[in-house]
């Protein structure tokens, strides 16, 4: 694997684990029926995050645009993210504005 891609690997991994803690923990919470947009993105930037890490895996010719992609999704995430007061959330954003920022620089 080309060792430019290592820290937007590295960004995308902790950020797909971070949205899927915040799934879990979000769809346990007693207003969840209100956060439907939030568990929506969660799972969404999870699975852009898990797609993106096979694409640099694989030094797939479409890098660029799983990276594009990647960091539009996980910053709408982040977004929806600091919405929210708990730890898992705050968390998620500050894991999906790191992924953001590091996708945008192979797209580039």
């Amino acid at each position: 694997m080309d060792n430019s891609y290592e820290n937007c690997l590295k960004a995308c991994l902790d950020c797909l684990e971070a949205c899927e803690v915040s799934f879990r923990k979000t769809l346990e919470e007693a207003d969840a029926g209100k956060k439907s947009d939030a568990i929506r993105l969660y799972r969404e930037s999870a699975d852009i995050c898990a797609l993106t890490i096979k694409a640099l895996e694989s030094e797939s010719d479409f890098i660029k645009k799983y990276t594009l992609l990647c960091s539009r999704i996980v910053d709408q995430c982040a977004e929806e993210c600091k919405q929210f007061e708990q730890a898992h959330s705050m968390s998620c954003a500050e894991k999906c504005y790191l992924c953001a920022e590091e996708c945008r620089k192979l797209a580039a």
